[in-house]
């Protein structure tokens, strides 16, 4: 059960204590969550606040924050040169003897890498190890080759100007 405390105006036929209305409302607690889902939908993502989240990261030392970032980074240096060379977590699972899950599990960048791991990886992927301390390059595609299949456009209609810019 839910009180619930209304002003009401002076004047109201309603009993009135000290300027306010006491009224009793039940709710379930199926309403209250519907309530709550509705408002969370209108509303998008509530920002939540707690001490201790608070005080958990006010603890983190600048250490520990450089180890979290590192693995991050890491795992994501990983998964690009993974993509660069369109290699699944299966593929690198399978040159490396290991299960998919524990790529999966390296590629969350929560793993703390040794280099022993990280040399395995750069000889699997091959690439050196410092191919994961290094900002990747944009890679600049100069030859594009493209093959259109349709009987319905005559081959005399069909033209292609290539786009040069000013790089």
């Amino acid at each position: 059960m839910r009180v619930r405390v209304n002003k009401q105006p002076a004047g109201s036929r309603h009993p009135i204590a000290n300027g306010h209305q006491i009224e009793n409302q039940q709710q379930t607690d199926d309403q209250i969550e519907n309530k709550h889902q509705m408002e969370n939908k209108q509303q998008g993502a509530r920002k939540y606040s707690s001490k201790i989240i608070a005080d958990v990261m006010a603890s983190i030392t600048p250490l520990e924050s450089l180890q979290v970032e590192t693995r991050f980074i890491l795992a994501g240096r990983i998964a690009g040169i993974m993509d660069g060379k369109r290699m699944s977590n299966k593929e690198l699972a399978a040159r490396m003897k290991k299960s998919p899950s524990e790529i999966s599990r390296w590629l969350s960048g929560t793993h703390n890498f040794t280099i022993d791991t990280l040399s395995e990886i750069a000889i699997a992927l091959e690439v050196p190890v410092m191919a994961f301390f290094m900002p990747s390059q944009p890679r600049v595609v100069r030859d594009v080759r493209l093959t259109v299949r349709s009987g319905d456009i005559p081959p005399d209609n069909i033209s292609f100007v290539p786009v040069t810019s000013a790089y």
